[in-house]
């Protein structure tokens, strides 16, 4: 272990949220990123905090070296961790080509090291010759890279630029920002496990979008209705297994536990609704006053080509059954660029899609799709194993499907099946865009259409 490692290994999280890549170590120790008495040239730690930490934003520099040991154990204690391409310092004479050449050199240890490390959160590349050097390596290799462009190093002008671009892929993360260890859109994203005896699998993500309901892609739950002697394509089906899902609190205490007890399948799409009965005191006391409870927000608006979307999903949770049973959540982020949108499902699926360049892992299937304001514009759909394209389904085409959700505004539909949109209408849920969907049926056949600007 050389002396960088040394002082780095000291701040290295129990568990990593997201890794940093940079290109190299300095030439001077003194200068190193984790060496704790800084005096000049530490460009990489000092805009790097100011692009975490709100309160350093406007920090004077010297202020910020003066607290630098309680600033990385504030970084260390978040998860963050910073490592380098290169093990030892390059001369600065180097062109950038020469560079990247380098860093190419490491890409099989470089993939080791990340894969041993396991940020929970995916990696950062900072640097252009780190970026150009390392993504599509990176990427194929089935490993989660946040940035989808370069990060410029914060040194010739580049600061605001830096700082900007750590912002939009970390600190706020669109949505995936997490103060303190705590990732509010937890509170709504939830694994699906099924339940056989003392046996517990883990077989996709769900979302929340209001106490009671959820919704996922359809094909994850028709697989084991399949495998139950259910043919299901569409329609309202009472669960013949056990499911559970699980929605977390800031407080640990208030996690809520829900039974999913019935699905309702889209006939449109690969999508399904599912309803959610309260397993514990915390789930029942959420559905005494549902109108209290935050909502996701839904956006039937298919995003643009070239806008980014970010994905989360639970695609490694296990479960420990000792004297007590404890899941490990292991959630994933992914994030990309749309690269095309399919709204008369005429390309490799057979309905409205959009494409985003980002790997999607297994268990993250029925996971939610956000657009930069947060919204869930998509359900993951369809992947490759280390392929970085992957399919989302429009919420669109799902508004057709039939639901039996009780509801106190019109206590005569109890019971009775009629199409989601109408949940949208009176404000259960939270859906921009219902307005443009139309119904219509002629005898046992029924068409949606989505009328935007497209």
């Amino acid at each position: 272990m050389n002396k960088y490692d040394q002082a780095r290994q000291r701040y290295l999280p129990e568990k990593i949220r997201v890794l940093f890549i940079a290109e190299a170590p300095p030439e001077n120790m003194e200068r190193f990123f984790y060496y704790e008495d800084v005096r000049s040239h530490d460009a990489l730690f000092v805009n790097l905090i100011r692009a975490l930490y709100e309160d350093y934003r406007n920090v004077d520099i010297l202020e910020i070296r003066r607290d630098k040991q309680k600033l990385l154990k504030q970084f260390h204690g978040d998860g963050y961790y910073l490592i380098d391409a290169l093990p030892g310092p390059i001369s600065l004479r180097l062109s950038p080509r020469e560079r990247e050449k380098l860093i190419k050199v490491q890409v099989d240890n470089i993939i080791n090291q990340v894969r041993e490390l396991n940020p929970e959160d995916g990696t950062v590349l900072i640097n252009a010759t780190v970026f150009h050097s390392l993504y599509d390596k990176v990427i194929q290799a089935g490993l989660h890279i946040r940035n989808t462009e370069a990060i410029p190093f914060p040194d010739s002008g580049q600061q605001n630029n830096f700082r900007e671009a750590i912002e939009n892929v970390v600190a706020h993360g669109s949505i995936f920002h997490k103060s303190h260890g705590w990732d509010p859109i937890k509170e709504f994203v939830s694994p699906i496990l099924y339940v056989s005896g003392d046996n517990y699998q883990s077989m996709g993500t769900l979302v929340i979008i209001r106490p009671g309901l959820a919704v996922t892609a359809k094909h994850v739950i028709t697989h084991h209705l399949e495998e139950n002697g259910i043919n299901a394509i569409a329609g309202n089906h009472t669960m013949p297994f056990q499911l559970l899902a699980y929605q977390l609190s800031e407080d640990e205490k208030s996690d809520a536990s829900w039974f999913i007890t019935n699905c309702f399948l889209s006939q449109s799409t690969d999508i399904a609704y599912l309803k959610l009965a309260p397993g514990n005191k915390q789930a029942a006391d959420i559905m005494q006053c549902p109108d209290e409870v935050k909502i996701m927000a839904m956006d039937l608006e298919p995003p643009t080509v070239g806008s980014k979307v970010y994905g989360f999903g639970y695609p490694d949770t296990t479960v420990d059954k000792d004297d007590i049973i404890t899941f490990n959540l292991n959630s994933h982020t992914t994030g990309g660029i749309v690269t095309e949108v399919d709204m008369r499902g005429s390309g490799r699926l057979s309905f409205p899609t959009f494409q985003l360049r980002a790997i999607v892992n297994g268990g993250m299937s029925g996971g939610p799709v956000f657009n930069e304001k947060g919204s869930l514009v998509g359900i993951m759909s369809d992947s490759f194993a280390g392929i970085e394209y992957s399919h989302a389904a429009l919420l669109w085409p799902s508004m057709s499907t039939k639901v039996i959700f009780d509801r106190a505004d019109y206590p005569e539909l109890n019971g009775q099946q009629y199409p989601i949109v109408e949940l949208a209408k009176d404000g259960h849920i939270s859906v921009n865009g219902w307005k443009n969907i139309t119904i219509t049926t002629n005898g046992d056949e029924e068409t949606i259409g989505y009328h935007n600007k497209l």
